[in-house]
């Protein structure tokens, strides 16, 4: 699932990839893939399927380029999260981009 929103005429959008490995085994690190036409402030946080914010990977400025984030599937209080199925949300340059990960 991906959304965006429209795009300025001759501005490339940030693409975000699907996260990997997908499902996510116990103890596995999260890859999240990233695309950036432009420098730009990038938030990717992960959500429950309540809509829940349960961490933030990453709320900051990076490069244009390529760029693979990582998340440890635990919330900021270091406790892994249940299997079940979450939300990847990229926000950036006034694009939503979301992607689903399972973790299992």
């Amino acid at each position: 699932v991906s959304t965006a929103a429209p795009e300025a005429p001759g501005v490339a959008a940030a693409l975000l990839g699907v996260p990997y490995p997908n499902p996510l085994p116990e103890a596995t690190t999260a890859h999240v893939p990233l695309t950036l036409p432009v420098a730009s402030h990038v938030e990717v946080a992960v959500y429950d399927v309540l809509g829940r914010e349960l961490d933030v990977v990453q709320d900051g400025m990076l490069q244009a380029g390529q760029h693979v984030l990582a998340w440890d599937a635990t919330e900021p209080g270091g406790h892994r999260v249940p299997a079940g199925v979450y939300f990847v949300r990229c926000r950036v340059e006034g694009q939503a981009l979301v992607r689903l990960l399972t973790i299992h």
